[in-house]
């Protein structure tokens, strides 16, 4: 199985990378150490968001490509699931887009939340959001998203995770 040794960092100084808890390397991009604050395993590929900028590994972390670019998105947080990936980031509002062709091609949701979103999880066809004002979830039905506010918190949602199969 992929990645069943691997462990992976995303920092402000670059991405780093180890099969052997402790002996961590630092994997460039195009020559250069490039931040990240974002990365999902989809498959064999690994993601990683930037500022403005999508990479993407398919050798365990060790080296990255530019996957494509969604111009002036600061990346917050990406997940995978099914046969999407979703990265959200602020361009100023907040803003999620969709990649069903492992990030060939990157698409707006369209989405109407003006909380900052800080985390984001995906399931039967459900993505829930975490903002700093709750959660929302958005429901893809017949090519559409349909959001809705799930919970009003007082607080953000910094994580989310879904237990169990799909």
């Amino acid at each position: 199985e992929a990645y069943e040794d691997v462990l992976i960092a995303g920092t402000s100084n670059g991405i780093y990378y180890t099969n052997a808890i402790g002996n961590w390397q630092q994997s460039t991009i195009e020559g250069k150490r490039v931040g990240t604050r974002a990365i999902a395993v989809k498959g064999d590929n690994l993601f990683a968001g930037t500022y403005g900028r999508i990479l993407k590994s398919l050798d365990e972390g060790k080296s990255w490509t530019i996957s494509n670019q969604i111009e002036g998105l600061h990346i917050k947080t990406i997940t995978a699931a099914d046969s999407f990936i979703f990265v959200s980031g602020d361009k100023p509002e907040p803003e999620i887009y969709y990649s069903v062709d492992d990030g060939h091609k990157w698409v707006p949701m369209n989405i109407d939340i003006s909380s900052i979103i800080w985390s984001m999880a995906f399931k039967d066809s459900t993505l829930f959001i975490g903002t700093s004002s709750g959660i929302y979830s958005a429901s893809f039905h017949d090519s559409t998203w349909n959001i809705k506010a799930e919970i009003n918190l007082a607080g953000g949602v910094w994580s989310l995770v879904i237990k169990g199969d799909s």
